[in-house]
């Protein structure tokens, strides 16, 4: 009996080593669909290269998630199924086919029977939302996200008499207006902030949970709020428009976005730690 079940052990790895592998290979061609064109001067890519510093740690994060799949068989028959489909979609020379096929995967992949199979999915869904779908749902939001986010900005302008919300505009009573552009709005703030915990979560090792959905909620608030808060004073005046959207203020906005992410993913992390001792 001892004999038998070493070969049986060896033929069971050899499995597992080729799913690590057959992931790797198949987000290689993804990401290298995304962004390889544009790396290469060649034009026609999807994205052109990872833009913000959510999409290189995830890109990082995923990396880190599949190696850890180690030598063990950790997808099914449904699992290559799924990845064999998402690799066919790639060959479509449509823009959007390496998130249609980072769709596929991810959906599949979310659901798996391990924990860092199941991150690995949750981090292709969320690369595909911050390549097409999140964009075609704002689209779709932005004549009634825009007025509203505006509104939001508008609410401690609204004890000054001179402003007036007019829509998506902010009126001062010296003719000064500021118009909320879709390039205004927090939404792909708060996609890249949930993208950027999904990373963060898959580096740590931390499994998606209500305590996560709470802080994150709590987080993608504090992105809103001050998104919002720029807006209002961008509004005040023309010299503070151009301190807080092309000068420092910038620097200071970028800044204050970071932290909202990192700092309630700080406290939720620490919780987490603190439970599991």
């Amino acid at each position: 009996m001892l004999a038998s079940a070493r070969p049986e052990a060896a033929t069971h790895r050899s499995p597992g080593g080729a799913d690590r592998l057959a992931l790797a290979c198949f987000l290689c061609l993804a990401f290298g669909f995304v962004y390889g064109p544009a790396a290469l001067n060649m034009g026609g890519g999807a994205i052109g290269s990872p833009s913000s510093v959510p999409e290189w740690l995830g890109v990082a994060a995923l990396g880190v998630t599949v190696w850890r799949f180690g030598g063990g068989a950790v997808l099914d028959a449904g699992d290559w199924l799924a990845i064999g489909v998402a690799a066919l979609l790639l060959i479509h020379p449509a823009p959007w086919s390496p998130a249609l096929a980072l769709t596929v995967a991810g959906l599949r992949l979310a659901f798996g029977r391990r924990e860092r199979v199941r991150t690995a999915g949750r981090l292709c869904l969320g690369f595909s939302w911050v390549y097409l779908w999140g964009a075609l749902l704002f689209n779709g939001l932005a004549p009634w996200l825009l007025p509203l986010e505006t509104a939001l900005a508008f609410i401690p302008l609204a004890f000054v008499q001179t402003f007036k919300l007019s829509g998506a505009t902010i009126e001062a009573a010296n003719g000064f207006s500021v118009v909320v552009l879709p390039a205004c709005s927090a939404f792909s703030n708060t996609v890249r902030t949930a993208f950027m915990w999904l990373a963060l979560c898959a580096f740590l090792d931390i499994g998606v949970n209500g305590r996560v959905a709470r802080y994150l909620a709590a987080s993608i608030a504090l992105v809103v709020l001050v998104n919002s808060a720029r807006i209002a004073l961008m509004a005040t005046s023309y010299d503070h428009y151009r301190y807080w959207h092309d000068g420092a203020g910038e620097v200071w906005f970028s800044a204050l976005l970071l932290a909202s992410c990192l700092v309630p993913f700080y406290l939720m992390a620490v919780q987490t730690r603190q439970s599991h001792d």
